[in-house]
C-alpha cells in the first residue's frame, strides 16, 4: 500500500518555540487552542492534526463529526471522541496521546515515535531509505516525455514549476512524475514516429495533438475546505464560510 500524504498550502517555516497567530484550518482536525487560544505552537497542532488523522485511518470515520462549525468546536474543546473497541489498545494509547485537550499533555514527537505501537519500526532506516511507487519515474525521464509527447522545453517546465500547483503543467509533471511508467506503456499515448505532430499544452492545462485530437491529461485534484476559525459569526450561526484550496 502506498499513501502520499500533501497540503501544505499553509505550512510555514518558523523557531521552534514561536508562537503562532492565523487561526485558520480545516474545523474537524483543528486544535483545541485553535478556537480559544491568542496564540499557539505549531508542532503541537500538527500532532493534534496526525491523532485526528490515525484516528480516520483505523476506523474509516473522523473523531470529531457534527453538521455545524459550533458543534465541532464544542465536541473538540471537551475532547468528546469515542474509540471503537475493536482498534488495539497500543493504538488507542497513541491516539489518546495525540488527542489530548492540554497542550502539555500531548504526545510530543518523540513520545509517539516511541509508543508501543510503533515497536517494530525502525525510524533510522525509513529516513534513509524510499521505496518508490511501482510507476515512480525521475525528472529526467520526466522532461523527456513532456518534451517528446508535447515539447515542453526546460525553461516552459521550470517557470510552471515555480508557480506550484496551480500551474496545470505543474500537474501534468507531478503526474507523470508518480505514474510515468503506466503513461510509457499506454498505448493510447504518441510514440516516437510521432514527434513531428506533436502537440502542445495550452494556457488552460488541456493537450492536444496535431491533430487537434483531445490527450488524456486532465490533473486530478481534491477539494479541501478551511475556514476561519475565528469567525464568530460562522460559529454563531452554524456556517462555514469558507474558501477551498486545490490539493493536487
Amino acid at each position: 500500500m502506498y499513501v502520499k500524504l500533501g497540503d501544505f498550502g499553509f505550512s510555514k517555516c518558523v523557531a521552534p518555540d514561536a508562537a503562532l497567530t492565523t487561526f485558520c484550518g480545516s474545523p474537524p482536525y483543528a486544535a483545541p487552542e485553535l478556537f480559544v487560544a491568542d496564540s499557539y505552537t505549531g508542532p503541537a497542532v500538527d500532532l493534534w492534526a496526525l491523532g485526528v488523522l490515525l484516528f480516520y485511518m483505523v476506523t474509516g470515520s473522523l473523531p470529531f463529526k457534527a453538521d455545524s462549525l459550533h458543534k465541532i468546536k464544542r465536541l473538540i474543546l471537551s475532547g468528546d471522541y469515542r474509540i471503537p473497541a475493536y482498534v488495539s489498545n497500543d493504538c488507542q494509547t497513541l491516539i489518546s496521546g495525540l488527542l489530548a485537550t492540554n497542550v502539555e499533555r500531548r504526545y510530543t514527537v518523540s513520545q509517539a515515535k516511541s509508543s508501543k505501537w510503533f515497536s517494530d519500526i525502525d525510524w533510522q532506516h525509513l529516513m534513509k531509505h524510499k521505496d518508490p511507487t511501482p510507476d515512480e519515474i525521475d525528472d529526467a525521464s520526466a522532461r523527456y516525455l513532456l518534451k517528446k509527447w508535447w515539447d515542453v522545453d526546460s525553461y516552459e517546465l521550470d517557470k510552471a514549476l515555480s508557480e506550484g500547483p496551480k500551474n496545470k503543467l505543474t500537474g501534468i509533471y507531478r503526474i507523470l512524475r508518480s505514474k510515468g511508467l503506466q503513461y510509457k506503456k499506454d498505448p493510447t499515448l504518441p510514440d516516437q514516429k510521432y514527434k513531428n505532430k506533436r502537440g502542445r499544452v495550452k494556457r488552460n492545462g488541456s493537450c492536444s495533438t496535431g491533430k487537434n485530437k483531445p490527450r488524456p491529461a486532465s490533473v486530478s485534484h481534491k477539494e479541501l475546505t478551511t475556514v476561519d476559525l475565528r469567525d464568530q459569526k460562522s460559529i454563531k450561526n452554524g456556517e462555514n464560510s469558507t474558501r477551498t484550496c486545490n490539493i493536487l
